[in-house]
């Protein structure tokens, strides 16, 4: 597509009907559109990701079962750190999350879970 590659993945497990189609276009190295489909559920999802030269990283997506945005933003810090920020517009949330991936101080996760809605008067 337009000199670029496209990764297609294919997924069916035999046990279950679960099919699963995602297709993603690199378009640089800093800029990936993702599109998933589930045969099973027929929910779709398109993504677009940026990489920003601080290294923050950019994330709107819409989900076309709930017709809603979800928005991300993500941070590297260090070497080991990573944080994110998730905003889902169809339910109104807001989930936060750090983890850390380190040799000399173990690995974790610290999750605060998408439970604080945002609300309109």
């Amino acid at each position: 597509m337009a000199g670029k590659s496209v990764r297609l993945t294919y997924i069916h497990p035999q046990k279950r009907n679960a099919t699963l189609l995602e297709a993603s276009l690199a378009l640089d190295s800093r800029n990936k559109v993702t599109a998933k489909y589930s045969f099973a559920s027929e929910h779709g999802h398109l993504k677009y990701t940026y990489v920003h030269g601080s290294g923050t990283t950019l994330e709107p997506a819409y989900d076309f079962h709930t017709q809603g945005w979800h928005f991300a933003i993500g941070r590297k810090f260090g070497k080991h750190d990573h944080t994110k920020a998730v905003y889902d517009g169809h339910i109104k949330t807001v989930g936060l999350d750090w983890t850390r991936e380190s040799k000399e101080y173990g690995h974790f996760k610290v999750l605060i879970d998408p439970c604080l809605h945002l609300s309109t008067p």
